[in-house]
């Protein structure tokens, strides 16, 4: 039981609680529709934002998950503010478009989840003294590139909508 007062799990647990508390009070939607405002209208600048916000909080929010706590609510207030339809394309997209930049992407940092701290871990002393942060950054790219290049564009193609997006006109 020691290990639920270590300062990692009340790190977790108070990131879960900010999550909540952000989702509840309404702060993610307002977010939600300064994205839609500032961004040209079209879905894939939406979803690119999405899926970034997700790879910019990786250094920070060590937890797929817990990265994924932060941005699902925003990714709902998106498609809740553009009228989407439930389970439609669009709604699929910028779902999409969060996941991968909360989850599949988490190997682009070295600090992005505990896989990536165990294999750094597993590395003979010399290659992980020489594999700093930035060289880890430099080494995922090769893959972060193929995934980006071939994972986005593919989902925009597979999740092509033609629906005009319009802003709903706050309550």
């Amino acid at each position: 039981l020691s290990g639920f007062a270590s300062k990692d799990w009340l790190l977790v647990l108070s990131i879960y609680g900010l999550a909540a508390a952000t989702a509840r009070s309404g702060v993610l939607f307002r977010v939600g529709l300064f994205l839609i405002r500032r961004l040209p209208p079209a879905l894939h600048w939406q979803t690119v934002t999405l899926l970034a916000t997700g790879l910019l909080l990786t250094p920070l929010v060590p937890s797929s998950t817990g990265r994924a706590s932060l941005t699902a609510p925003l990714s709902l207030a998106v498609a809740e503010a553009l009228r989407l339809p439930e389970r439609g394309r669009a709604s699929a997209l910028l779902g999409l478009g969060t996941w991968v930049g909360s989850g599949p992407l988490m190997f682009m940092f070295l600090n992005g989840s505990g896989t990536c701290l165990l294999a750094w871990g597993l590395l003979p002393e010399a290659s992980r003294a020489r594999f700093t942060w930035v060289m880890w950054l430099i080494g995922a790219n090769s893959s972060t590139s193929t995934y980006g290049i071939h994972g986005v564009p593919g989902s925009l193609i597979v999740y092509k909508t033609s629906m005009s997006l319009s802003i709903c006109s706050p309550a």
